[in-house]
């Protein structure tokens, strides 16, 4: 896990270097996979809240997907709760800013900041992830079952698509998809895959 490594890169005020290392490597795979005439998949991308806030940031991230000519419509970009809440207001704009050309959002961890509900009707994402926090346990608590479904309900309402964190077993898939949850991500329903084998699992373009 990079666990202590970002935890490090954000003491020291590095997260926006990380991302834009992260936003240039996922950039060049997209790239291969053009040349190999392989099918790009869509991808989701972390970005710190600091690089989200960050206006040279933006003209950088601009001017990556114009270099590489990546497909906007294959990005999602996963932003945190607690991440953006300092400056909402910039946050916001780099979100419809990429939106406009076609990228994708989706708010990460979401249920543990103190102003969810509010902050999710006003940010413009398309996908909500439940916070791992709700799902772990979700079999066998049934406050964690409340506050999931409770945030599933609110996002359909509001128009987007719910992902829960966290999926490790068959009974955590039972109870989310009792709750109608749109998308699961964990090692119970795939584990994490390095590039190259991800590259050799896709198909071919048809010629």
């Amino acid at each position: 896990s990079p666990q202590e490594f970002i935890q490090s890169a954000e003491r020291y005020g590095f997260m926006h270097l990380v991302d834009r290392w992260v936003v240039r490597e996922a950039f060049t795979w997209i790239s291969q996979l053009m040349d190999e005439q392989k099918v790009v998949p869509n991808l989701a991308i972390n970005l710190s809240g600091s690089s989200v806030t960050d206006d040279s940031f933006m003209e950088y991230l601009l001017d990556q997907i114009s270099e590489f000519g990546v497909g906007t419509s294959r990005l999602c970009f996963e932003i945190t709760e607690t991440g953006t809440i300092s400056n909402f207001v910039k946050a916001a704009d780099f979100v419809q800013a990429f939106r406009n050309i076609g990228c994708k959002f989706s708010i990460d961890d979401f249920g543990t900041g103190l102003a969810s509900h509010n902050y999710l009707r006003k940010l413009p994402v398309d996908y909500v992830k439940i916070d791992g926090s709700f799902i772990t346990n979700i079999h066998l608590n049934r406050s964690d079952y409340a506050m999931a479904r409770s945030i599933n309900d609110l996002a359909h309402y509001l128009g987007q698509q719910t992902i829960a964190e966290s999926v490790e077993n068959d009974e955590i898939v039972v109870k989310l998809e009792e709750i109608g949850v749109d998308y699961l991500q964990g090692w119970g329903v795939g584990k994490p895959k390095a590039l190259a084998l991800v590259t050799d699992d896709l198909s071919n373009l048809e010629k």
